[in-house]
């Protein structure tokens, strides 16, 4: 799976981002708290089709979903009532990937949204990265990039001195 930017195609694909999520520094009332945040690919994409149409990009080159993707996507994607922005054809599809620890160097394929309920109440943190995909024309854009799980685990100790406080 190769994600689109504005600047052409990366190379490597999503195993070259971090697994951690992405931290923000919040400025204003909690001066200097890190938060994590989603990221918005929806711009970039913007750029990349436009770059597409225009022919600044060829076709072949925009439309590369790997095998895999497209193996991905038929089995497990969401359908949208988004069509393809290349090809016009046909409804995109929603696959999303999980990275992060103690799961494979190429991610894992989210095939649920239960799937995705069990990770997030994970104490170890991912990132869920959703990749839009034409089955007919082979396009593909990461449109978002998503924090997931990192929740703390509650003990039975700590149930019962939260309650002797209250």
């Amino acid at each position: 799976m190769t994600p689109k930017f504005a600047s052409g195609s990366m190379h490597g694909g999503l195993r070259s981002r971090p697994s951690e999520p992405t931290t923000v520094i919040v400025v204003g009332k909690n001066m200097g708290a890190s938060v994590s945040a989603t990221i918005d690919f929806r711009m970039m994409r913007r750029a990349y089709v436009e770059r597409v149409r225009v022919g600044d990009v060829p076709r072949h080159d925009a439309c590369d979903a790997s095998v895999d993707l497209m193996r991905a996507t038929h089995h497990f994607g969401v359908a949208r009532r988004t069509t393809c922005p290349i090809c016009v054809e046909q409804q995109l599809r929603n696959v999303t990937y999980l990275f992060g620890p103690r799961l494979p160097r190429s991610g894992k394929c989210v095939t649920s949204a239960q799937s995705l309920r069990e990770f997030n109440s994970r104490p170890e943190q991912f990132t869920a990265y959703t990749v839009e995909v034409c089955m007919s024309c082979r396009w593909n854009h990461v449109l978002s990039a998503a924090p997931c799980g990192g929740r703390r685990v509650r003990t039975r100790a700590t149930t019962t001195r939260a309650a002797k406080v209250r």
